[in-house]
């Protein structure tokens, strides 16, 4: 039998209820990533069919149990009659500071984006790379002092080679090094 989440099972007096929509699409919601946060806070992002278009989006809930109403970050990351990769999802993490860091790709032009959480005036966002190809998708971890690593591939003629780029928790930016070529 398949087991749905509405029925829950009781293992030391836990019980596991009914799932809670998050998003904000009646239509499609894909693509979810979590972390864990400081205060037993929980992150999410997905991506949105929205219209003419692809959206991330991203929600918190509390040590309490109550979600954030979503919060658009990126608009336009593909038009919405496009096919993502099978399994692809934002990478998310968040640091001990309680900022949300995530790493995505666009579609068609094979944009990279980084965006972080500033609890003072909403997310930043930066491109981190362009045009890459279609199977190319980016990857992060994040220190707990809120440093990002960030790392993707990228053809040429004659080879692929493998990129990594960091910004500190005080937001300097080192240079693209490329990791496996000359």
């Amino acid at each position: 039998s398949r087991h749905t989440g509405a029925l829950g099972l009781t293992i030391g007096g836990a019980f596991f209820g009914s799932p809670t929509d998050v998003s904000v699409s009646a239509s499609d919601s894909s693509g979810p990533a979590l972390a864990t946060g400081v205060g037993q806070t929980l992150h999410a992002a997905w991506f949105e069919r929205t219209g003419s278009s692809i959206e991330l989006y991203s929600a918190v809930r509390s040590s309490s149990g109550v979600w954030t109403a979503p919060h658009g970050i990126f608009g336009n990351l593909a038009p919405s009659d496009t096919k993502l990769p099978a399994g692809y999802r934002p990478e998310l993490a968040t640091d001990n500071t309680g900022r949300d860091h995530i790493v995505w790709r666009s579609w068609p032009d094979g944009n990279v984006y980084y965006a972080v959480s500033d609890p003072g005036t909403g997310w930043l966002v930066y491109l981190v790379a362009s045009s890459l190809d279609e199977g190319a998708l980016p990857r992060m971890a994040v220190e707990p002092g809120g440093t990002a690593h960030i790392s993707w591939h990228a053809a040429s003629p004659s080879r692929t080679d493998v990129y990594y780029l960091r910004r500190s928790s005080s937001g300097l930016w080192s240079a693209p090094e490329n990791v496996t070529g000359s």
